[in-house]
């Protein structure tokens, strides 16, 4: 595994989805680590594993308990690649009642709207780009949805056990037609296990959360966090970097993070994004705090030409 890939999934661990526990009643970072599992499973390749991996990191239509800022999507990028995080992006912002009409839409005609709350702007897909989506997002609901129909979950409508079995059905069977492979197999070993009496359960519009949430969205790492270095290949990521502590960390091709703790106190700096003095005070009001503040779309990413 290269270092980068190693960065990768240690900075989705730092920033605390650890503490956070996901709508399936698992820990968020397990639901991650699972998703990207199973991707490997399907052999779809590095780029997807890792979208599996980072594919709600921003906060999704039914999970916001846990957010990253979408202005370190730069960050993101560059730990796990534009194709990666392209994916991981669109499948936290979109409603995902847009996907599923884009599910049979004429193939270079398909697109997804974001949420209000994260620019509202349309999102043209490649084919690529739509194939690399619908995998990760099939793997993402086969991976949690018979924990997810084994109890109630009442903020997104779900009152009774097995209501969760008919959430967008007919879209993820489609999903899962349109894949075939190991995408299709996985589908069908999973549905095999469905109750017959859920089976006429049908629920084809993302309900709205039905209870307050207080998202968890880090601006920073959160406590417990250890040093790491992250270099990344030579290209147009690199640059010159300082630690927090105002040394010369690299040069050149490379992309280097460096994560303090220092009793509760955090600091994280890359090419002078983080305001290390601000941290601090926010560290010493309370090391657990959970930072809320406003996502805002990145109005000058443009999405990546086809691989």
């Amino acid at each position: 595994m290269s270092l980068a890939a190693t960065a990768a999934e240690q900075f989705v661990h730092q920033i605390g989805t650890g503490s956070v526990i996901h709508n399936s009643g698992e820990l968020f970072s397990d639901h991650l680590v699972s998703v990207q599992r199973v991707l490997e499973g399907w052999h779809v390749g590095r780029d997807l594993e890792l979208a599996g991996l980072y594919h709600s990191i921003y906060g999704t239509e039914g999970f916001q308990d846990f957010c990253l800022s979408l202005n370190r999507r730069t960050d993101v990028r560059a730990l796990i690649g534009e194709r990666a995080e392209f994916v991981a992006w669109v499948n936290c912002v979109m409603e995902r009642v847009t996907l599923d009409a884009a599910l049979d839409a004429t193939p270079g005609d398909r697109w997804v709207q974001a949420r209000p709350d994260v620019g509202g702007k349309r999102i043209p897909l490649s084919e690529q780009q739509f194939t690399d989506l619908i995998t990760v997002h099939l793997a993402d609901w086969l991976e949690q949805i018979e924990r997810e129909a084994a109890k109630v979950n009442e903020r997104h409508g779900w009152f009774k056990r097995g209501d969760a079995w008919g959430y967008r059905r007919h879209a993820y069977r489609r999903m899962a037609e349109l894949l075939q492979g190991p995408a299709l197999a996985a589908y069908d070993e999973v549905f095999a296990r469905e109750p017959a009496h859920t089976r006429h359960i049908q629920q084809d519009v993302t309900p709205a959360l039905l209870a307050p949430i207080k998202p968890k969205c880090p601006k920073l790492p959160f406590k417990n966090i250890t040093s790491f270095t992250m270099s990344a290949p030579a290209g147009p990521m690199g640059g010159e970097t300082k630690a927090v502590d105002g040394s010369h960390t690299g040069s050149g091709g490379k992309n280097d993070y460096q994560m303090e703790t220092n009793a509760g106190k955090h600091q994280v700096e890359r090419d002078g994004q983080a305001d290390v003095a601000q941290a601090m005070k926010e560290a010493d009001a309370s090391a657990d705090k959970v930072q809320q503040f406003e996502d805002k779309s990145d109005p000058d990413y443009k999405p990546p030409a086809d691989a």
